[in-house]
């Protein structure tokens, strides 16, 4: 096996370009859901989107699906993104979603997900609903087993919670991970009935947790049906995603099952007045019977009114422009075919493919004030501007030299671009850490964390996780006995 640091990685990313033709997604999606993963290891899928596809409800149907085998994090990029494709994959997946908008850091929601995708969580969530009858029930599906050492608890089989159908409904069905710092928002539709309490089990990283909420004339918000038609509207979300996955599913009638499951999302639209793809309203002025001749037999009209998208991400400019990928794209890959499909799926092609590029992998502009970037694309109408500001969007070049400094193992080298980062010199540092008695490969690795913790601070967002690798690869490398964190201290007196 080979082992790569930053700087590898960050060489080889850098070259790549967004020359592929459309956004087509589906079918690396089915092409890892395919391979087995790893024994002992939880496969989580990582997303970055800048436009949308034109299969998203087939996209989100194997997301779910599959949602038993592996987690999905979705990253929305620019203005472009689709909300239903980022928002819908990580509710399939049981991940999170986030998005970056012009002049923010994508390295921070970057991690952020990261720091989702690797902190332990709250996991097979059921409700139980206390005094109606029919209460939705909840039905566990076990999946493989997980053998790494977690605070969830080591070769416990991980449990997946769904509902099954009933009178009274609950959205979503099954409920998702809840992670540190998220909330947890549980709908339930009833008939007639009110409950009268509701109990709520999670496993917890100390292990079972329970909770129960109980319903008073205190909580009563009136006769107001906002929270009915939100609920509803979940509950319509979740039964459209459902009907995406059947295409994906092994099942006999799928068909039928369709069926029925369309017919319940038109019961539950028109009784609340949601829209949903099979159902839509109109509204009629009956208050004036009497209207004048000229206003009868009206015809509409429609005109076309272009989009408004803030300037720096996806619109025109007159600035002198830099094309950064070919001109020529390769064609817009074809349809494929779906197990149980019925409906041959396009690639669409996206809007603006160059936006994570401009923000995580240009060096040289960063030293610069105000850049301007722009990408031409022969299969596109339109210019795509990318506008980087020294003001807010860019980030610490010093945390980023010393980032990339990091050893694939967590460790660092005491050697010239570590001792320049710091600006001290090379001798002064090998030096003490004679003086302390520690080997130079520990002693970088204290002093580096010690700098990450003391003089960048502020740029915990970037450094926390590469902190928490150093630290742990310091401590199997420290003699037994020997305290991690006064090392650590002891080497911030170098600077």
């Amino acid at each position: 096996m080979s082992f790569f640091g930053w700087s590898n990685i960050s060489s080889f990313y850098i070259d790549l370009r967004a020359d592929l033709g459309g956004t087509e997604i589906l079918q690396p999606l089915m092409e890892i859901y395919e391979k087995p993963n790893i024994e002992g290891y939880l496969r989580q899928i990582f997303v970055l989107t800048d436009g949308e596809v034109s299969n998203t409800e087939g996209v989100l149907g194997i997301t779910q699906i599959n949602a038993h085998k592996a987690r999905v994090f979705a990253l929305g990029i620019g203005d472009a993104a689709s909300h239903h494709l980022v928002e819908g994959m990580a509710k399939a997946g049981g991940g999170t979603s986030a998005f970056v908008t012009y002049n923010e850091s994508i390295d921070k929601k970057v991690l952020n997900q990261l720091k989702n995708g690797l902190q332990p969580s709250l996991t097979d969530i059921e409700l139980q609903w206390e005094g109606v009858e029919n209460a939705p029930n909840a039905e566990k599906t076990t999946v493989p087993v997980n053998k790494e050492k977690t605070l969830l608890g080591y070769n416990k089989p991980l449990e997946s919670t769904s509902q099954t159908t009933s009178v009274n409904k609950q959205s979503p069905k099954r409920i998702p991970p809840v992670y540190d710092g998220s909330q947890l928002l549980v709908f339930g539709l009833f008939r007639s009935e009110c409950p009268t309490a509701v109990n709520i089990k999670a496993l917890s990283p100390d292990g079972p947790l329970t909770l129960r909420v109980e319903h008073s004339a205190d909580n009563d918000v009136g006769t107001t049906g906002m929270l009915h038609r939100l609920a509803a509207v979940k509950l319509v979300r979740e039964l459209e995603l459902e009907i995406a996955a059947l295409d994906f599913q092994d099942l006999d009638d799928v068909s039928g099952r369709e069926e029925s499951k369309k017919k319940e999302i038109i019961e539950i639209a028109c009784k609340n007045g949601v829209t949903s793809k099979y159902t839509s309203f109109v509204a009629i002025d009956v208050s004036n019977k009497n209207l004048p001749s000229s206003m009868k037999n009206l015809t509409m009209e429609t005109r076309y009114v272009p989009s408004q998208i803030a300037h720096g991400w996806h619109g025109r400019s007159a600035v002198p422009r830099r094309t950064l990928i070919p001109r020529k794209s390769a064609p817009v890959t074809g349809g494929v075919r779906r197990t149980k499909a019925r409906r041959k799926q396009t690639a669409r092609k996206s809007t603006g493919g160059m936006a994570p590029r401009i923000q995580l992998a240009k060096k040289a502009a960063r030293r610069s004030p105000a850049i301007m970037y722009t990408v031409s694309d022969s299969n596109s109408d339109s210019d795509v501007d990318m506008m980087e500001s020294s003001a807010g969007s860019q980030e610490n070049p010093v945390v980023e030299k010393l980032i990339s400094l990091q050893s694939f193992d967590g460790s660092f080298l005491l050697e010239n671009g570590l001792s320049d980062v710091m600006g001290i010199s090379l001798k002064k540092l090998k030096s003490d850490a004679q003086k302390h008695g520690l080997a130079l490969k520990d002693f970088a690795t204290a002093i580096a964390i010690a700098f990450f913790m003391n003089k960048l601070a502020q740029e915990k967002d970037l450094w926390e996780l590469i902190v928490l690798k150093a630290k742990k690869w310091l401590a199997k490398s420290l003699s037994k006995g020997v305290d991690v964190d006064s090392v650590i201290k002891m080497a911030a007196a170098s600077f």
